[in-house]
């Protein structure tokens, strides 16, 4: 699922025995994306593994999309190739209201990387800046909903899963407001 699969859902699925040699392995979620539903799924023996590079989540990953930048000059720089005028940016995250629930995470491998089971990676990023303590007030003082990209992660079996680097079960990367 890419930026603008808004409100998706994606339930009742058995995604098993699948090879990547990028992020994600079985299921990925990649980029800014309204509310998206991942439920009552069986994600099973699938694999992330490529050699040169690190590659994230065997089973499930949900990863905000790349930064752009700025250079001095005020021209924008694109995230496909490393400019050393480039000022560090901040991803627009994953989006907010998405939920992961009530699935079987079994078996699934990141070989050379982290998250065997789940890697949620780069989730906040623009809306931090924007909202930097939270959720801002009505103009009776109380607060609105919170305008951080969130994720809950609620009722699931994550088990028998590998890592090559860390979080064999899950991993979490710049991700602030997640409910695991």
């Amino acid at each position: 699922f890419c930026t603008g699969a808004d409100y998706y859902k994606f339930n009742y699925n058995w995604v098993c025995g699948n090879q990547s040699t990028g992020d994600g392995g079985g299921l990925a979620h990649l980029g800014f994306i309204w509310n998206g539903d991942i439920e009552h799924n069986s994600i099973l023996f699938n694999q992330s593994l490529n050699p040169t590079i690190a590659t994230n989540g065997g089973g499930i990953i949900v990863m905000g999309a790349a930064p752009d930048g700025m250079t001095a000059a005020g021209i924008e720089c694109g995230n496909t190739v490393a400019d050393a005028d480039c000022t560090p940016g901040l991803p627009d995250g994953t989006g907010p209201g998405l939920v992961i629930n009530a699935n079987l995470i079994q078996g699934n491998a990141a070989e050379s990387g982290s998250g065997g089971g789940l890697r949620l990676q780069s989730v906040n990023g623009t809306e931090l800046a924007t909202f930097p303590n939270g959720a801002p007030k009505d103009r009776r003082g109380n607060p609105l909903p919170s305008p951080w990209n969130t994720v809950e992660v609620t009722n699931n079996i994550i088990v028998n899963n590998v890592a090559g680097w860390d979080g064999a079960g899950v991993s979490i990367q710049d991700a602030l407001a997640v409910d695991l």
